[in-house]
């Protein structure tokens, strides 16, 4: 898969924000918030997908991510000013915005703060907020492990993630293979591209620690604030997220439906996506 052009605006404090664009240039606006342990250039499979059904998708690094300027000591409600301010300098109004895995809470935040400006908020195998019961426990153990190594031993994960930016560099092909069984079955088309992501992930190892920190701590907001039509997507196969959690989000937030996707993992196949993408472009 070729690697995503990037492009970067200047955000009102003077850092940088890279993203990449993809789909249709004329179409319905629809901010992508990347996964956990990745980056922009995970939204890559749906270039052709978003054209097909005429959706701009603006897929943004997170601070510290790929080439985007680290935010030392962010929080999860840093993300909003900075989504709306790249929206600003693409001259994009209102907007869908859709997030998945760790993503998920970057647009379910979006939908909280910036109010009738987001038109949409897709949460696509999103992780529950910190706070709540069993999220530690039920989760994947590797995502505990970087989050208890984010938020109790900064440096140790520093080191690891450095780590892993040699590792991937050596590797590459291990990674897309171990990314088919790790995401699972419905996989394909994320996961060759996964080398990509996870080198971006861990450009700036201190910006990789920042989004398992921001992982570990609690939103910062009810949910059921959110007042723009919210849609779950989950698969039945997830390795890394519990399918009951999509039920969870769904009745913190009123204005959310849920959609199974029985036998899908992690990252939800092609079919899936069209739905999201489909769903998100028809809401006003």
């Amino acid at each position: 898969m070729p690697a995503l052009a990037r492009h970067s605006v200047r955000l009102p404090d003077g850092r940088r924000l890279d993203h990449a664009e993809l789909g249709d240039s004329g179409g319905r606006p629809l901010l992508h918030c990347h996964g956990g342990f990745s980056c922009a250039s995970d939204a890559a499979f749906l270039d052709g997908l978003a054209r097909e059904l005429g959706v701009r998708i603006v897929a943004a690094d997170r601070p510290g991510i790929a080439g985007s300027t680290r935010l030392a000591g962010r929080r999860l409600l840093d993300w909003p000013a900075d989504a709306a301010a790249l929206a600003d300098a693409l001259g994009i109004g209102r907007f869908a915005v859709a997030g998945w895995s760790a993503g998920g809470a970057y647009a379910a935040a979006c939908g909280h703060a910036l109010g009738d400006r987001v038109t949409a908020v897709a949460l696509v195998a999103a992780a529950i907020p910190a706070d709540w019961p069993g999220m530690r426990a039920e989760g994947d153990r590797v995502d505990r492990l970087l989050m208890a190594l984010a938020t109790g031993a900064p440096p140790l994960a520093r080191g690891l993630f450095a780590a892993t930016r040699v590792a991937v560099a050596v590797a590459p092909g291990l990674w897309r293979r171990g990314g088919r069984r790790w995401l699972g079955p419905t996989s394909g088309p994320l996961a060759a591209g996964l080398a990509a992501d996870v080198a971006g992930a861990v450009r700036q190892p201190a910006g990789t620690v920042d989004d398992y920190r921001v992982l570990a701590e609690p939103w910062g907001f009810d949910p059921a604030a959110i007042t723009a039509p919210v849609a779950i997507w989950q698969g039945g196969a997830d390795r890394l997220v519990p399918a009951a959690w999509a039920d969870r989000l769904a009745a913190a937030i009123p204005t959310a439906t849920v959609h199974h996707r029985p036998g899908e993992g992690h990252a939800l196949g092609l079919a899936a996506w069209r739905d999201i993408l489909g769903w998100a472009a028809a809401q006003d």
